[in-house]
C-alpha cells in the first residue's frame, strides 16, 4: 500500500473511531445530565466490546506506527481508571447508565479512542 493510500486509510479509520466512540458514549453511556438516548444497547456496550475496542486501538497504533497512541492508552487507563472508583466518576455517570467494569472499560476505550482520533486528524500522531 503507498503511502497516501495508508494515509487516507489511517484518517478514515480514525474518523470511524472518533464516530463509534461518540456514539457508544451518547446512546448506551449516558452522561451527567442525560441518560442513554437508547437504554437497549447498554448491554451491548459492555465489559466485551470495550476490551475489543481497545485491542482494536492497538491494532491501530501498531499498523500504522503510531506510537503517542501507545501512550494515549496507557495515560487514559492510569490516570482516568482511579477516577472511576475514587467516586468522582460518580459526577459524571447518570444514575440510569452502566455500572462498574462496564462503565470502566467501555468509557476508557472510548475515551482513548477519542483522544488518538481527534490526534491523529489534528496531525499530531
Amino acid at each position: 500500500m503507498d503511502d497516501l493510500a495508508k494515509e487516507n486509510l489511517k484518517r478514515c479509520l480514525a474518523i470511524g473511531m472518533i464516530i463509534l466512540a461518540v456514539f457508544v458514549i451518547e446512546c448506551a453511556m449516558g452522561v451527567k445530565m442525560t441518560p442513554p438516548l437508547i437504554p437497549s444497547l447498554t448491554p451491548v456496550f459492555g465489559v466485551k466490546f470495550g476490551i475489543v475496542f481497545l485491542l482494536l486501538l492497538i491494532g491501530y497504533c501498531y499498523y500504522f506506527n503510531i506510537r503517542g497512541g501507545f501512550w494515549w492508552i496507557i495515560g487514559i487507563w492510569i490516570v482516568v481508571t482511579p477516577v472511576y472508583f475514587t467516586g468522582i466518576g460518580e459526577f459524571f455517570r447518570h444514575p440510569a447508565s452502566m455500572h462498574g467494569a462496564d462503565w470502566v472499560v467501555t468509557g476508557n476505550s472510548c475515551l482513548c479512542a477519542l483522544a488518538i482520533g481527534i490526534s491523529v486528524l489534528r496531525g499530531k500522531l
